[in-house]
């Protein structure tokens, strides 16, 4: 038996950050297809600021667009839930327009979200 392929799911990424607040997954960043491999990257780099929650009371996913800040685009970072709130740390962005840039950008910053 082959499942329906649903739309609403987050789109394949590695290296983002979860946490599970309640019944929900929430799942921000990451690496997703495309991007550029210039400045020393070894592979192509496109760090997202998507923020996704899966419900698993429903079983289903949805992309969110919170109020405040703008989102951040980071990969490899750690994400850590604390009375409710999801923060997120470490990680970088990356910066490499036409093969000039400094290329990775380390997160010295700690950023929270409070569903």
């Amino acid at each position: 038996m082959t499942p329906r392929a649903r739309r609403d799911i987050t789109p394949p990424r590695n290296y983002g950050a979860a946490a599970v607040i309640g019944w929900d997954l929430y799942l921000q960043g990451g690496d997703v297809s495309g991007g550029s491999s210039g400045c020393g990257a070894p592979f192509e780099q496109n760090p997202t600021e998507e923020l996704w929650r899966y419900s698993a009371i429903q079983r289903k996913w949805t992309k969110l667009s919170p109020g405040g800040d703008p989102l951040v685009r980071l990969k490899r970072h750690v994400a850590a839930e604390v009375n409710g709130t999801m923060y997120l740390f470490s990680g970088w962005d990356f910066a490499c327009d036409g093969g000039v840039g400094p290329g990775q950008l380390w997160n010295r910053d700690v950023y929270s979200f409070d569903p």
